[in-house]
Protein backbone atom coordinates (compact mmCIF):
# COMPACT_ATOMS: atom_id res chain seq x y z
CA UNK A 1 0.00 0.00 0.00
CA UNK A 2 1.66 3.25 -0.82
CA UNK A 3 1.60 5.29 1.95
CA UNK A 4 2.13 8.91 -0.58
CA UNK A 5 -0.22 9.36 -3.43
CA UNK A 6 0.61 11.66 -6.24
CA UNK A 7 -2.90 13.18 -8.02
CA UNK A 8 -3.83 16.26 -10.50
CA UNK A 9 -5.45 19.22 -8.95
CA UNK A 10 -8.29 17.92 -10.83
CA UNK A 11 -8.72 14.35 -9.42
CA UNK A 12 -8.35 16.30 -5.62
CA UNK A 13 -12.33 17.02 -5.68
CA UNK A 14 -13.44 13.42 -6.00
CA UNK A 15 -11.82 12.17 -2.95
CA UNK A 16 -14.87 12.64 -0.38
CA UNK A 17 -14.56 9.50 1.61
CA UNK A 18 -10.67 8.63 2.11
CA UNK A 19 -9.29 11.38 4.44
CA UNK A 20 -6.25 12.78 2.72
CA UNK A 21 -4.14 15.28 4.17
CA UNK A 22 -2.81 17.73 1.43
CA UNK A 23 0.50 18.74 0.62
CA UNK A 24 1.78 19.67 -2.59
CA UNK A 25 4.97 18.58 -4.40
CA UNK A 26 7.30 21.92 -5.80
CA UNK A 27 8.70 19.93 -8.27
CA UNK A 28 6.22 18.60 -10.39
CA UNK A 29 3.10 20.95 -8.98
CA UNK A 30 0.88 17.93 -8.27
CA UNK A 31 -0.98 17.81 -4.60
CA UNK A 32 0.20 15.15 -2.93
CA UNK A 33 -1.95 13.34 -0.54
CA UNK A 34 -1.27 11.37 2.35
CA UNK A 35 -3.81 8.56 2.57
CA UNK A 36 -4.99 7.75 6.53
CA UNK A 37 -5.08 4.33 6.30
CA UNK A 38 -7.76 4.58 9.59
CA UNK A 39 -10.27 6.70 7.81
CA UNK A 40 -12.91 5.87 10.38
CA UNK A 41 -11.07 6.19 13.66
CA UNK A 42 -11.70 10.30 13.80
CA UNK A 43 -14.47 9.87 15.92
CA UNK A 44 -12.92 8.11 18.17
CA UNK A 45 -10.35 10.85 18.22
CA UNK A 46 -12.74 13.05 19.24
CA UNK A 47 -14.55 11.37 21.67
CA UNK A 48 -11.68 10.75 23.34
CA UNK A 49 -9.94 14.21 23.30
CA UNK A 50 -10.60 15.13 26.34
CA UNK A 51 -9.23 12.42 28.44
CA UNK A 52 -6.76 14.60 30.70
CA UNK A 53 -9.71 16.76 32.01
CA UNK A 54 -11.36 13.39 32.80
CA UNK A 55 -8.30 12.09 34.65
CA UNK A 56 -8.45 15.40 36.66
CA UNK A 57 -12.10 14.65 37.72
CA UNK A 58 -11.56 11.12 38.47
CA UNK A 59 -7.84 12.04 40.54
CA UNK A 60 -10.54 14.71 42.52
CA UNK A 61 -13.11 12.56 43.46
CA UNK A 62 -10.87 9.64 44.52
CA UNK A 63 -9.00 12.28 46.88
CA UNK A 64 -12.44 13.06 48.39
CA UNK A 65 -13.31 9.43 48.76
CA UNK A 66 -9.90 8.94 50.36
CA UNK A 67 -9.74 11.37 52.92
CA UNK A 68 -7.98 12.06 55.87
CA UNK A 69 -10.31 11.33 58.55
CA UNK A 70 -9.05 12.27 62.02
CA UNK A 71 -10.43 10.14 65.25
CA UNK A 72 -12.54 12.15 67.41
CA UNK A 73 -13.18 10.38 70.22
CA UNK A 74 -15.34 7.03 71.17
CA UNK A 75 -18.36 6.67 72.93
CA UNK A 76 -19.88 3.90 75.35
CA UNK A 77 -23.76 2.96 75.68
CA UNK A 78 -24.73 -0.13 77.67
CA UNK A 79 -27.47 -2.02 76.13
CA UNK A 80 -30.12 -4.25 78.78
CA UNK A 81 -27.25 -4.04 81.03
CA UNK A 82 -24.97 -6.38 79.74
CA UNK A 83 -24.15 -5.39 76.15
CA UNK A 84 -22.11 -2.14 75.48
CA UNK A 85 -22.40 -0.44 71.96
CA UNK A 86 -19.38 1.27 71.37
CA UNK A 87 -19.44 4.26 68.57
CA UNK A 88 -16.06 6.10 67.42
CA UNK A 89 -16.27 9.29 65.80
CA UNK A 90 -13.88 10.66 62.70
CA UNK A 91 -14.02 14.38 61.21
CA UNK A 92 -12.85 15.25 58.03
CA UNK A 93 -11.55 18.74 58.79
CA UNK A 94 -10.88 18.98 54.70
CA UNK A 95 -14.71 19.14 54.57
CA UNK A 96 -15.54 21.92 56.61
CA UNK A 97 -17.63 24.90 55.24
CA UNK A 98 -17.69 28.40 57.43
CA UNK A 99 -20.86 30.45 57.16
CA UNK A 100 -20.73 32.73 59.37
CA UNK A 101 -21.60 31.16 63.05
CA UNK A 102 -22.50 27.65 61.57
CA UNK A 103 -19.96 25.34 60.05
CA UNK A 104 -20.84 22.14 57.90
CA UNK A 105 -18.55 18.91 58.69
CA UNK A 106 -18.89 15.37 57.30
CA UNK A 107 -18.63 12.64 60.14
CA UNK A 108 -18.36 9.22 60.20
CA UNK A 109 -19.95 7.47 62.95
CA UNK A 110 -18.31 3.95 63.22
CA UNK A 111 -20.52 1.25 65.59
CA UNK A 112 -19.12 -1.70 67.05
CA UNK A 113 -22.45 -3.41 66.17
CA UNK A 114 -25.06 -2.89 63.44
CA UNK A 115 -27.58 -0.52 64.08
CA UNK A 116 -31.69 -1.45 63.44
CA UNK A 117 -31.09 -1.00 59.77
CA UNK A 118 -28.50 -3.46 59.45
CA UNK A 119 -25.71 -0.44 58.87
CA UNK A 120 -22.27 -1.39 60.31
CA UNK A 121 -21.57 3.20 59.96
CA UNK A 122 -23.07 6.15 59.49
CA UNK A 123 -21.74 8.73 56.80
CA UNK A 124 -23.28 12.18 58.22
CA UNK A 125 -23.48 15.72 56.86
CA UNK A 126 -23.76 17.65 60.25
CA UNK A 127 -23.99 21.33 60.75
CA UNK A 128 -22.97 23.28 64.08
CA UNK A 129 -23.87 26.20 65.57
CA UNK A 130 -20.80 27.84 67.14
CA UNK A 131 -22.73 30.27 69.05
CA UNK A 132 -25.49 28.73 69.83
CA UNK A 133 -24.11 25.67 70.80
CA UNK A 134 -25.95 23.49 69.07
CA UNK A 135 -26.34 20.84 66.23
CA UNK A 136 -28.39 19.18 63.16
CA UNK A 137 -28.01 16.53 61.07
CA UNK A 138 -28.46 17.57 57.13
CA UNK A 139 -27.70 13.92 55.61
CA UNK A 140 -26.95 10.88 56.91
CA UNK A 141 -26.58 7.26 54.96
CA UNK A 142 -26.15 4.06 56.32
CA UNK A 143 -22.80 1.85 55.04
CA UNK A 144 -22.25 -2.26 55.14
CA UNK A 145 -19.12 -2.27 56.17
CA UNK A 146 -16.97 0.27 58.89
CA UNK A 147 -15.86 3.38 57.99
CA UNK A 148 -18.65 4.63 55.28
CA UNK A 149 -17.64 1.48 52.89
CA UNK A 150 -19.52 -0.86 51.38
CA UNK A 151 -23.26 -0.61 50.25
CA UNK A 152 -25.75 2.08 51.28
CA UNK A 153 -28.70 1.87 53.65
CA UNK A 154 -31.48 4.30 53.62
CA UNK A 155 -31.86 5.43 57.47
CA UNK A 156 -35.13 7.85 56.90
CA UNK A 157 -35.31 11.42 57.21
CA UNK A 158 -32.27 13.26 56.52
CA UNK A 159 -32.87 16.85 57.72
CA UNK A 160 -32.98 17.02 61.81
CA UNK A 161 -34.01 19.86 63.63
CA UNK A 162 -31.80 21.76 65.88
CA UNK A 163 -30.41 19.80 68.94
CA UNK A 164 -29.16 21.98 71.86
CA UNK A 165 -25.96 20.68 73.59
CA UNK A 166 -25.36 20.14 77.36
CA UNK A 167 -22.87 19.73 79.25
CA UNK A 168 -22.65 16.44 80.52
CA UNK A 169 -20.86 12.76 79.56
CA UNK A 170 -23.80 12.13 76.47
CA UNK A 171 -22.80 14.84 74.66
CA UNK A 172 -19.35 15.38 75.24
CA UNK A 173 -18.11 14.20 72.15
CA UNK A 174 -20.43 16.85 70.20
CA UNK A 175 -18.57 19.22 72.09
CA UNK A 176 -15.47 18.07 70.87
CA UNK A 177 -16.38 17.94 67.40
CA UNK A 178 -17.85 21.61 67.80
CA UNK A 179 -14.30 22.51 68.99
CA UNK A 180 -12.16 21.16 66.70
CA UNK A 181 -14.55 22.95 63.89
CA UNK A 182 -15.73 26.05 65.43
CA UNK A 183 -12.17 26.87 65.96
CA UNK A 184 -10.28 29.25 63.09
Amino acid sequence: MKAFQELPLQAVGRLRRIRAFPYVNRASRQVVRFLDPYPNCEPLRMKYRNWPILALMLLAAYSHARADWIKVGQTEQSVLLVLKEKTTYYVDPTSIVREGNLRRVWEIHDLSDKGASGERSVLASVEYDCVGKRMRTLAATGRSLSMARGEIIHLGSAIDDWIELRAGKEDAIFFKIMDMVCTP
